[in-house]
């Protein structure tokens, strides 16, 4: 029983540290996406106060800028999306492993329960065939003398 509760103590462990980390990262990524955005927002601003050139080319650039933009964010949000599969898959399979460790443990321990108690049985029969035969010897030895 102990080391079943050792190996989900240290199951939950291991599952705790991969999901901290990924929540670690994830925020870390959303903070830095962020300040970027508010950075790249300001700059635009900045170029087209101070330009003030042609309009409709300032806002083709733009929005030429914001397509690009959007397809890298489009890329990094795929691509963080596969980092977390990938992250839920070593979990499951984390939590797999360890169902199956104590599966294997929980069947050696109903043996050894069952092959225990089988002794109890064939002791407590010894036990009782050799009080048995002490009263029979009890009895013989006391018609003897």
């Amino acid at each position: 029983m102990a080391k079943i509760s050792i190996v989900l103590l240290v199951v939950a462990l291991i599952v705790f540290l991969h999901v901290s980390e990924a929540q670690r990262s994830t925020d870390k990524d959303e903070q830095k996406d962020k300040e970027e955005k508010v950075t790249e927002n300001d700059k635009d601003k900045e170029r087209n106060k101070d330009e003030k050139v042609d309009k409709d080319k300032v806002k083709d650039k733009d929005k030429e800028k914001d397509k690009d933009e959007n397809v890298l964010e489009n890329d990094k949000d795929k691509d963080k999306d596969k980092e977390r599969d990938k992250e839920e898959k070593v979990i499951e399979k984390d939590l797999d492993e360890a169902k199956d460790l104590i599966a294997e443990d929980l069947k050696e321990k109903k043996a050894n329960l069952k092959s225990l108690e089988t002794q109890v049985n064939e002791l407590t029969k010894s036990e009782t065939v050799l009080d048995e035969l002490g009263e029979a010897h009890k009895k013989v030895t006391s018609k003897e003398v």
